[in-house]
């Protein structure tokens, strides 16, 4: 069954891995039971975080705003109306991109204000479309309706959606990691060699997005469906979160359990 979920796919980072690496550059990577203890209390702290997480305003509405732009890609352009953006014969890809961030902005100050989810869903939701729509950015000064219509096709698509979301879903996963590994092994002994930050960014990097595959498959078929059922509303979205976060923290306690030695 995994296989038929993954495909062909390059050899998969482990998580211990990639733990081993960063304790390498504070100096403590010899330290089998840090590493493996360590890899432990990360993915348990994450795990719950994410449960939290499925009830964040920004995470949710981070994930409304790209379902929206999906929906733009397949020619109703008339979203972009009901959002409120304003368009000119100027706009680029990187004014949308603008307008979708302050949208965002504005919601989360609207309910209860930033936390440290909707900071994280708000820049992983600018590198996801940033990755998507980029190539198709004519210039910084744009072309209009034209250039947004062409760029927005590539996520208009199921295919389309599903890289966009494990792309967003990979690097919000990234910077999860990140945040609550960083915070335990602050409490180790010795310091991170910022040489090699770079490389750990990199590999923390790629075993998120492979590990937020098990969401691409999901995501496609999901919004197909509302679309066809038109029960793409905001509270639809709220509930695929949920199971989003449900399914990434799943992964990481199979992950738990091959750091343990389980399987």
């Amino acid at each position: 069954m995994g296989h038929t979920r993954l495909g062909r796919i390059p050899k998969s980072r482990k998580w211990k891995s990639v733990v081993e690496l960063v304790l390498e550059s504070m100096g403590a990577g010899n330290l089998a039971s840090d590493v493996i203890g360590i890899a432990d209390q990360t993915l348990d702290a994450a795990e719950g975080g994410l449960a939290r997480a499925a009830n964040d305003a920004g995470l949710t509405y981070a994930v409304f705003l790209l379902t929206q732009l999906s929906l733009v890609g397949r020619g109703d352009l008339s979203v972009l109306d009901s959002l409120g953006f304003e368009s000119s014969k100027e706009d680029s890809v990187y004014d949308l991109l603008d307008q979708i961030q302050l949208k965002l902005e504005n919601h989360v100050s609207a309910h209860g204000g930033s936390t440290d989810y909707s900071e994280m869903a708000q820049q992983a939701m600018g590198s996801a479309l940033l990755q998507a729509l980029e190539s198709r950015a004519t210039s910084l000064f744009g072309s209009g309706p034209d250039e947004l219509e062409s760029a927005l096709r590539q996520i208009g698509t199921s295919a389309g959606f599903s890289r966009l979301t494990q792309n967003f879903y990979g690097d919000y996963l990234s910077r999860f990691l990140n945040f609550y590994l960083s915070r335990i092994t602050a409490k180790t002994s010795g310091y991170l060699d910022f040489r090699q930050v770079n490389v750990f960014n990199e590999e923390l990097h790629t075993y998120s997005i492979q590990t937020a595959r098990i969401i691409s498959d999901f995501a496609g078929g999901w919004l197909s469906k509302a679309i066809y059922e038109k029960s793409l509303s905001e509270d639809a979205v709220r509930k695929f979160v949920y199971v989003a976060n449900k399914k990434l923290a799943k992964e990481l306690v199979t992950a738990k359990r091959k750091n343990d030695g389980a399987t």
